[in-house]
């Protein structure tokens, strides 16, 4: 969850205002993350495809781990996975960014 705020964050830097970024993507996280509801309830094709996303496991299949209905290590090799991934693109943009920033008053 950090590393994809960090990127959003990153991202701001090339507009002009962040709250409507924000807000879409932190509901977009609440509806497809399973915080709202299981997403078992959801149809097999859409469900399918959220298994190929790192939103389902911030937090419902940390849930079933807890459930005993998930598999630990398969669960925490996804989560590495998505870090491994995420963590050199955040520096990246971080790295574009830090051209963008303006000190205004500094």
């Amino acid at each position: 969850m950090f590393l994809i705020d960090f990127m959003l964050s990153t991202l701001i830097f090339f507009t002009k205002s962040s709250h409507g970024i924000f807000d879409f993507v932190g509901t977009s996280m609440h509806l497809i993350n399973g915080i709202l509801f299981p997403l078992i309830f959801l149809p097999e094709k859409v469900y399918s495809g959220l298994l190929y996303l790192p939103f389902p496991y911030l937090s419902y299949f940390p849930a079933l781990v807890f459930l005993n209905k998930a598999d630990f290590l398969q669960v925490l090799g996804f989560q590495l996975c998505w870090l491994l991934l995420f963590l050199p693109i955040s520096f990246f943009l971080w790295k574009i960014s830090l051209k963008r920033i303006e000190g205004v008053g500094i």
